[in-house]
């Protein structure tokens, strides 16, 4: 194989790799999203793609929880005590639970 045909070959899997990682990336924060939104009843903003420099180039799924606005006083109040901490830090446990059960599922 001459060197520009081995360079297109790794650029396409690398692509391929990138876009399953992306596919689930977007699966994992799905099921964190919809945790989220039933264990704190917050306004549903949806999920949001983007290139941020923190996820960019993983070699696995990976998510950004942004769970509040500080702007908004009664998202910002889950944040004054250990409770409201420990219901956001569960319902993202929750998520990747249910993330880790989809995918072996789907490994079988």
């Amino acid at each position: 194989m001459d060197r520009v045909t081995k360079s297109a070959l790794e650029f396409i899997l690398s692509d391929a790799y990138q876009t399953l990682v992306l596919e689930e990336s977007a699966r994992l924060a799905n099921l964190v999203h919809v945790e989220l939104l039933g264990e704190l009843g917050l306004k549903d903003r949806g999920v949001k793609q983007d290139n941020f420099a923190v996820l960019r180039g993983t070699h696995m799924p990976a998510i950004l929880v942004e769970s509040y606005f500080m702007t908004n006083k009664r998202e910002a109040d889950l944040y004054t005590n250990a409770e409201g901490y420990r219901r956001v830090a569960e319902a993202v446990y929750r998520g990747i639970a249910a993330y880790i059960r989809d995918y072996e599922r789907r490994m079988q």
